[in-house]
């Protein structure tokens, strides 16, 4: 309801200019600037209620999962029953009703995952007491192929990379591993227990940092907020992720600020080198043979405006690395080798000169 009133009185000043570039100059009414404000609290409240626990979040997922995959195609638009069993806040379980259906673009195709990621969408509200009270709708990672202890893995790699990018900025997706137990409604002895990763809704996230999403497509980079197009050009080359583009709102979503300026916003880093998916491979227009090998796509800045990002990194460095600890669901040797990638970058970073060859020297200069 407050997200409704917030489209309908907060924005309609904004609307009609939703797809042109930021004026700088644009200063909003105090009404529209309280407004957002008291949107930010609500959905910070909502979130900090989820995914402000680290410790991986169990339920029960029942669905007729064979008629919910039946479905790849990336238009529809159709849902599937389901429950979803979780405990409350003194441990009773709470079986809530919603409806699912599958998701995503790359990992829809059969020939990469039997088992594609899932949107869960609780159309009537979620119950006070849970973890889940006050969604409306979330992401689930899924393990992509069943039986295969290597998939699993990669969940929670692309977990701690979304919380890399928590730890750096507050324009991101907050998320939370899942032990997700899957029962099938036709099959009910055929359940099995295995990571999951629950993302923030969008819409959520662009209220928590006062804005909305906004539909802006064929951006060139200096139509949006130039330190945070920085952190956010660095991030992925700290990743090792390429699998990203402003311009066609690839793997990027775009934040409208009351003060009409946008902010971008990455998701979805099963591409990421520091992944390293068995399916990842690098745009063949790229001077790069594997996902591990970074290579900068973002803007040229001058290097006052990077500056900012690289400090933010170095700030954070003590956060990112201890991510990166033994821990269940993890082989030792990728913690590693992970840990190996990561100092490779602060070297990179460090170095000055290494900086102007590795990042600057390849920047774009338009959009995509």
């Amino acid at each position: 309801m407050l997200r409704a009133i917030l489209l309908l009185v907060v924005f309609p000043l904004l609307a009609a200019r939703a797809q042109e570039p930021p004026t700088g100059g644009y200063v909003p009414p105090d009404s529209v600037v309280a407004a957002a404000k008291r949107a930010a609290e609500v959905a910070s409240r909502r979130a900090t209620r989820l995914f402000g626990d680290s410790t991986p979040l169990a339920f029960t997922l029942t669905a007729d999962f064979k008629r919910v995959f039946r479905n790849r195609d990336t238009l529809s638009t159709e849902r599937f029953p389901a429950k979803l069993t979780v405990a409350d806040s003194a441990g009773t379980p709470r079986i809530l009703a919603l409806e699912v259906n599958p998701r995503g673009n790359f990992r829809l195709k059969k020939t990469v995952c039997d088992f594609p990621p899932i949107k869960l969408n609780f159309a009537d509200g979620v119950p006070r007491g849970t973890p889940l009270q006050g969604q409306g709708g979330l992401k689930l990672g899924t393990h992509c192929r069943g039986g295969e202890r290597e998939y699993e893995e990669y969940v929670v790699r692309e977990y701690l990379i979304y919380r890399i990018y928590s730890l750096l900025t507050d324009v991101s997706l907050h998320a939370r591993l899942a032990r997700v137990t899957y029962v099938d409604a036709t099959a009910p002895g055929r359940a099995f227990t295995t990571w999951g990763l629950l993302t923030e809704d969008e819409d959520d996230a662009a209220e928590r940092v006062g804005g909305r999403i906004s539909p802006l497509r064929r951006a060139v980079f200096s139509d949006v907020d130039a330190a945070q197009l920085a952190l956010v050009a660095l991030f992925e080359y700290a990743i090792g992720n390429s699998d990203w583009s402003l311009y066609a709102l690839h793997n990027i979503r775009m934040i409208q600020t009351p003060q009409m300026t946008y902010l971008p916003m990455a998701y979805d880093f099963d591409h990421a080198g520091l992944v390293s998916t068995r399916y990842a491979k690098p745009d063949y227009r790229l001077p790069i043979k594997t996902v591990q090998e970074r290579h900068y796509t973002g803007p040229c800045v001058a290097p006052s405006v990077l500056a900012p990002a690289i400090e933010r990194f170095r700030e954070r460095r003590a956060a990112i690395e201890a991510l990166y600890a033994p821990r269940e669901g993890l082989d030792a040797k990728y913690v590693e080798w992970a840990r190996r990638y990561i100092a490779d970058f602060y070297r990179t970073i460090e170095n000055p000169g290494a900086v102007k060859k590795e990042i600057l020297a390849t920047c774009r200069k338009d959009g995509d």
